[in-house]
Order: structure tokens, then sequence, then C-alpha cells
């Protein structure tokens, strides 16, 4: 990971955190990077992810989840709050106005470097 990023995951409820990285998704813990039915579930499906993600060639691109990340809100410098995070189960996040409910594995993708952290006296 990079100096000081972690992921949402590691982020208590009311801790908040600016995006510096959104990893790709599980083709090297799901099958080693076998392709697109493997590393990327969804892009056999659906048509506007046709040649994105991760190719058989290894080709870089964005895929559905990054792209999902992207229209929620969650890109490269955007602050976010974690609402609620239990330790097991969804993560619930806040990106400006808005609220959404992210998976482990989706939110294990986003690292953030924590804000706030500064001592209050």
């Amino acid at each position: 990971m990079k100096g000081g990023a972690v992921t949402v995951l590691e982020l208590k409820p009311g801790e908040r955190g600016e995006v510096c990285e959104i990893l790709p998704g599980g083709g090297e813990k799901r099958g080693g990077g076998k392709g697109l039915a493997y590393g990327h579930r969804h892009c056999h499906r659906h048509r506007h992810c046709q040649g994105r993600g991760r190719s058989r060639r290894g080709g870089e691109g964005k895929g559905c989840g990054e792209r999902l990340l992207e229209v929620l809100g969650v890109y490269r410098g955007q602050v976010l709050e974690v609402m609620e995070n239990r330790g097991c189960g969804p993560v619930v996040l806040k990106v400006g106005d808005s609220r959404f409910v992210l998976g482990r594995g989706q939110a294990a993708r986003i690292l953030v470097n924590r804000i706030g952290e500064e001592v209050k006296s």
C-alpha cells in the first residue's frame, strides 16, 4: 500500500478519508488473473464493459467496479466519511450529501488517506 494509505475497511464510523487510489477488481484473488470471466465477473454480460477491465492480453482500463464507484462519486481526491463499519457485513459511506452501502470486497479496494488525525486538546 502507499505510504500512510489505508483501506476504507480500516476507518471507524465518523472517520473521514481522502481517496488516493482505487485498486483493480479481484482478478488476482479469484482465479489468478485468468481473464475477464474470472477477474472481472460482469464483463461477459454488460455491453458497456466490453474491452474494458483486465483483458487476456494484460491491457488495463476501467471495469464495472471502477465505473460504478465513479458514478457514486468515489474518485481520487474525493473526501468520504464512514457512517457504519461493524467489522463484518457492508460498509455505509457518505460522499458529499449522499450515503450508500458497499460490500466489504468493494470497500477494500478503496485506499484513502485519513483526514483529521490531529490530536484534539
